[in-house]
């Protein structure tokens, strides 16, 4: 049987051979754990590469829509500026035959007023 002194002389000899294997163990986990991470980091930055062309495209299309909508309103109000005037100028015209009426000593129609 084996004495104590004899049993702590093995452990210490056994920690000292397993302290390599332990360090090689922790550095290997650990090269594993910053590869596992690199990727994931490369990832996430494939991803962003991604959200900010898809965001770029909406942005395009977005703008584009945004022109042609103005492009649009100018044109509406271009044309309701061409009523206007033609719409004061028929009423004017109005207002002269009325007075025309009235000075020949006619009677006005109703609803012209």
């Amino acid at each position: 049987m084996p004495t104590w002194a004899q049993i702590f002389v093995a452990a210490i000899a056994a920690a000292g051979v397993a302290t390599p294997g332990v360090l090689a163990f922790r550095a290997a986990s650990r090269a594993n754990r910053t590869a596992a991470e690199e990727k994931q980091r490369a990832a996430q930055l494939e991803g962003r590469k991604v959200d900010q062309a898809a965001f770029e495209t909406a942005q395009g299309i977005y703008e584009r829509g945004l022109q042609e909508a103005n492009r649009q309103l100018d044109r509406v109000r271009e044309e309701l500026a061409i009523e206007r005037h033609e719409t004061r100028r028929l009423r004017a015209r109005i207002t002269k035959l009325e007075q025309a009426l009235r000075v020949a000593g006619l009677e006005v129609p109703n609803g012209v007023e």
